[in-house]
This record gives C-alpha cells, structure tokens and sequence, in this order.
C-alpha cells in the first residue's frame, strides 16, 4: 500500500507541486482587443484569428507562436496569449497579426503589423480594415 501512494504521489501529486513553483516570470502575456473602425455586423460563421508570429527571417515561413481562432466572431473582442518567455529571442521581429473571414474569403486584416514587446503589460489595440464585401 505504502508503495502505491508514493507512486501516486511521485507521478500525480509532485508535478502539480512543480508547476506551483514555477515562477511568474517564466511567462510572457500578451493581451489586446481587436477592433475595427468601421462598424458592421460580422455574419454568425465569420472567424476571426490572431496570431503572433516571429518573423525575423524573411526567406522562411514565419514561426507562430500562438494563435486564437474564434467562431461566431464579434468585435470588439478581446484576445490573450500566454506565451514561454523563452520564445522572444532578443533581437528577433516578433508581431500579431489579425484578420476576419467569412467562408474562406477575407474580410478584415491588419495593414500594420503590431510589434510585441514582451516586457510591456499594456495591452495592445489591433485595428482591421475592410478587405471585401
């Protein structure tokens, strides 16, 4: 018996003590509100995605870091990323990128990438613009 529990306990019970001990700053978050300037109401299937990309190397496909997908979209909406600190390389670009579709067709997207700074806890304001009807 006194065997079962410390199994119990060494593959239950300790990583749940480990990830307590992790230290806040091991984490990075990342939070916004995604908008528009001109608003319409979005179509119940539309989905609106927010991503946020390293693309420091422009000959490769960018590294996403994490990404939201949202059905039944509505903006304003708010988005969170909880994102490993050790995934912002100093040095490296590291943006969101955000954009509505609606059966596969786009219908808003940022122009202007929006840089991150992963030190910074102010929330960042992504502004979409029309693309289509």
């Amino acid at each position: 018996m006194m065997i079962l529990l410390r199994k119990v306990f060494f593959f239950i019970v300790s990583p749940f003590l480990l990830m307590a001990c992790a230290t806040p700053d091991e984490y990075v978050e990342i939070d916004g509100i995604v908008s528009y300037q001109t608003p319409v109401s979005l179509p119940d299937t539309a989905i609106l995605t927010v991503k946020l990309k390293d693309i420091t190397d422009r000959t490769q496909p960018a590294i996403i870091l994490d990404e939201l997908n949202q059905e039944n979209a509505s903006l304003p909406a708010r988005f969170s990323f909880t994102v490993p600190r050790d995934a912002f390389v100093e040095g490296h670009m590291d943006i969101i990128r955000a954009y509505v579709k609606y059966k596969d067709k786009l219908m808003f997207m940022n122009v202007n990438a929006v840089k991150i700074d992963p030190n910074s806890h102010e929330p960042l304001l992504i502004m979409l613009e029309k693309v289509s009807e």
